[in-house]
């Protein structure tokens, strides 16, 4: 019996050391979460219009499972990222939206992760009519 405590001991002492977690005995394991979706978004125009719009364009915080951040839509926008299996270039808006060929081009980018996975993307639309179109709702804001 003294063997068997010790042994265990030794094993649990060593797996704590090397980071290693051991459930208790007699405990299921834990239902592994989702993985957590956090991006920075950012839409700036590449040449502002007006005077009086920000070159740095307007940034949101976007977090998924559960969804949240100061994005205005953050279900819809989760829900797109979801159904892109978490590919921004897969994610499609209105495929029968009518924008204008007026060329007033905007910089859309998203940071952080997606599942759990690093994310850097940046592309450019001719204008917000042509981004909304291709993008769905995560950059409507």
């Amino acid at each position: 019996m003294a063997l068997h405590h010790l042994v265990v001991s030794s094993f649990l002492a060593g797996s704590a050391l090397l980071g290693g977690a051991v459930p208790a005995a007699g405990s299921e394991p834990a239902a592994s979460q989702p993985a957590s979706t956090v991006l920075t978004l950012n839409v700036r125009p590449v040449t502002p219009a007006k005077a009086d719009e920000s070159p740095l364009g307007r940034t949101v915080l976007l977090t998924c499972d559960p969804d949240g951040g100061d994005h205005p839509n953050a279900e819809a926008a989760c829900a797109d990222l979801r159904n892109s299996g978490g590919d921004l270039e897969a994610i499609r808006g209105d495929g029968n939206a009518l924008c204008t060929m007026i060329y007033q081009p905007v910089v859309v980018s998203a940071r952080g992760t997606v599942a759990g996975v690093p994310v850097t993307y940046e592309t450019e639309w001719s204008n917000r009519c042509t981004m909304a179109a291709g993008t769905g709702a995560l950059f409507q804001f």
